[in-house]
């Protein structure tokens, strides 16, 4: 799974435990290589492609600027990649962490071809809201891979 931007969540990269070798999405095969945004806060197309690889099925964009100190990512910027990804590999699937970017912008990641986005229901402009809660939307059904 490429993900170009930084890693998911900090809560949730021990539960995936990508790098430990008994994570809990490693039995059913699952890897993740990282790709950096450029310096400039762009996606960095050479890397990403490098990165994908024959078996790639999913890949993950993190709007928000997470832990980081960075800008999130405009939905310009995520529209340009999706293109670019569908292009080259019609077959995977794009999924978008929008936790934060909720109606901060004209469109949304689904309007720009994300396949698959998720947030958080208590981290949005009407948060506090709800007491817990998230969504996932998407494409019906999303280009996921079978077990």
């Amino acid at each position: 799974m490429p993900s170009p931007a930084p890693l998911p969540a900090a809560w949730l990269t021990p539960l995936a435990a990508f790098s430990a070798p008994s994570g809990a999405l490693k039995p059913h095969g699952w890897t993740i290589v990282q790709v950096e945004l450029t310096e400039t806060g762009d996606f960095d197309y050479d890397a990403i492609e490098a990165a994908l690889g024959p078996q790639t099925r999913l890949i993950h964009i993190q709007r928000s600027c997470g832990y980081q100190w960075r800008p999130s990512i405009p939905i310009a910027k995520i529209e340009k990649v999706i293109a670019w990804l569908k292009e080259l590999r019609p077959d995977v699937c794009v999924f978008v962490d929008n936790c934060y970017g909720e109606f901060v912008e004209d469109r949304e990641p689904t309007h720009v071809g994300a396949d698959l986005v998720a947030g958080s229901l208590i981290k949005n402009p009407g948060g506090t809201l709800v007491p817990s809660g998230g969504y996932v939307i998407g494409k019906s059904p999303p280009p996921l891979p079978s077990y």
